[in-house]
């Protein structure tokens, strides 16, 4: 056996005793190499980790929490003339969240309330003519929701710009 290979095959058992390898004593350098390669591809599998209840939860209320960008028109007619209204939704999880919501501006809005928003519904009277006006009731959502990609680095940058100019802290 040459030099170079008893220096490797120490090495080998070195690390193959450090990742917890078993091995025969007299075993060659290709099948302890061959042993310490399975190990690692082993290794590289990531087993998934148990939560807890309480992170579970956690993860549960940070999604239903998380802000989406959202321009909302109002489709009901008796409420033509306003600019927005007060919105609440909640759960057990999140508790009872109450946002202004605008009509026709670009918005951030709880994902739970987006959710609320979907699910709205108003009733209208359409007028038929069939000779005859006759008036009948019709459900329809509430709102045209246009959900809107994030905003990047830069919208963001320029948007606390103009916020600051506005209170008059420019930076």
């Amino acid at each position: 056996m040459s030099e170079d290979n008893e220096t490797s095959l120490e090495e080998l058992k070195e690390t193959a005793d450090s990742l917890g390898i078993d091995y025969h004593p007299a075993i060659g350098v290709a099948k302890l190499q061959a042993k310490i390669d399975a190990n690692e591809e082993e290794a590289v599998v990531v087993k998934p980790v148990k939560q807890t209840p309480a992170q579970a939860r956690k993860n549960k209320k940070d999604e239903q929490t998380a802000l989406v960008r959202i321009r909302v028109t109002c489709m009901n007619p008796m409420k033509s003339a306003w600019k927005g209204e007060l919105v609440t939704c909640g759960n057990q999880l999140t508790g009872s969240l109450t946002k202004y919501v605008p009509y026709n501006v670009d918005w951030h809005v709880p994902r739970i309330m987006l959710e609320v928003l979907k699910d709205k519904k108003c009733q209208i009277f359409p007028e038929k003519t069939a000779g005859v006006v006759i008036s009948g009731g019709k459900i329809i959502p509430e709102f045209a929701i246009e959900v809107l990609p994030p905003l990047t680095e830069k919208e963001i940058k320029e948007l606390a710009q103009r916020q600051a100019m506005a209170a008059g802290t420019a930076a």
